[in-house]
């Protein structure tokens, strides 16, 4: 829920990256996947079209937590030069701060909003 996220998730500070990482991957990634159900919650997640929102959402929450500072943005992937398969020689760190992605590249989100009940 949007509480455990502003209260558990986003707070972690930098050095506590790997809980952050696992939450994020397991409670809201994995979870979601499953709650969502149909091919979203199989090998085959990635042919259907939630997939990629869900993704996006991931990656949007990611980036909040670095933005908060305090080294998070250059935290963990920053230093993990592994080649990525199938990326033209790319690295996970190429791909670790969404302000700096490789071919000039940047990805910006909107802060996130709540919708009013009519």
């Amino acid at each position: 829920s949007r509480d455990i996220i502003t209260r558990d998730l986003l707070p972690l500070p930098a050095n506590e990256f790997n809980d952050f990482h696992r939450f994020l991957q397991l409670f809201i990634g994995l979870n979601v996947q499953c709650f969502i159900g149909g091919t979203v919650c199989s090998s085959d997640a990635a042919n259907d079209p939630v997939f990629l929102l869900h993704l996006s959402q991931l990656d949007s929450l990611l980036t909040r937590w670095q933005n908060f500072g305090d080294g998070r943005a250059t935290v963990r992937y920053a230093d993990d030069n592994s080649v990525l398969l199938f990326s033209s020689g790319f690295t996970v760190a190429d791909f670790s701060n969404n302000l700096n992605l490789p071919h000039s590249v940047c990805l910006l989100y909107d802060p996130p909003f709540l919708l009013k009940n009519h």
